[in-house]
């Protein structure tokens, strides 16, 4: 099975009139994953997953963060499910490093302490609502980057850094192929995608000598990743 099964549904609304924030493009996606990777754990029948952007006054995140500068607009990201929910107790630990509420071997505790990291080295605020048996929606809120900011992230970050080498990306997850897929090819990477160890071993004995890298899943359709991996030695 991929990260995702069938029985999560996604929906995505968008708000395309955001401003920028400035953020590292790779943090923010590894905390969107995890908060998508957490509300799955939560519905291990299957549910929803909603994504939504919207824009929020500095005025109204100060009231609820005092940190908070009211003169910026903020981005808030939202990302809800239709899971078990949060019991009271737990949310106040919630972010804790190593706290989990996962059986022992499924989980190392540190997804949302990761999340909680991530958003606080952008200068913003996380929160979330939960109710048992109706489930949880995170809020994330980013400050708004000035045109001057955005203009000179351009300038320093050259493309000159970026890498040049193939990656072949074994996946079955169609979202998390694309975004995968994005993040590789921004950084200037060639990558070659499989949707099962079957077709990533063929692809890989086809362009063994221009591949530089495999970057798998374990747990594949027809034949697992590290079983897949041996193959290609």
């Amino acid at each position: 099975a991929g990260t995702f099964p069938k029985t999560v549904l996604f929906s995505v609304n968008l708000d395309p009139e955001i401003p920028y924030i400035r953020a590292d493009q790779t943090q923010l996606h590894q905390a969107l994953l995890n908060l998508c990777v957490n509300s799955r754990d939560a519905m291990p029948r299957g549910g929803r997953i909603a994504i939504t952007t919207c824009t929020i006054p500095g005025k109204i995140v100060q009231k609820q963060f005092p940190e908070a500068d009211p003169t910026k607009e903020y981005i808030q990201i939202s990302v809800s499910d239709t899971g078990a929910g949060i019991e009271a107790e737990t949310r106040t630990r919630l972010f804790e490093p190593f706290f989990t509420t996962k059986s022992r071997g499924q989980g190392t505790g540190l997804g949302l302490a990761v999340v909680y990291g991530v958003i606080s080295s952008h200068y913003g605020f996380i929160d979330l609502e939960s109710k048992v048996g109706h489930g949880t929606t995170f809020y994330l809120y980013f400050p708004e980057a000035s045109e001057g900011v955005v203009a000179a992230d351009h300038k320093v970050y050259p493309k000159t850094s970026q890498g040049s080498e193939t990656i072949l990306l074994v996946e079955d997850e169609d979202m998390l192929v694309d975004l995968l897929k994005s993040i590789f090819k921004a950084n200037g990477y060639t990558i070659h995608i499989a949707k099962d160890g079957v077709q990533a071993v063929a692809l890989y004995r086809q362009y063994h000598e221009e591949i530089d890298l495999v970057f798998t899943d374990s747990g594949l359709p027809k034949l697992g990743g590290w079983e897949a991996f041996c193959q290609m030695r």
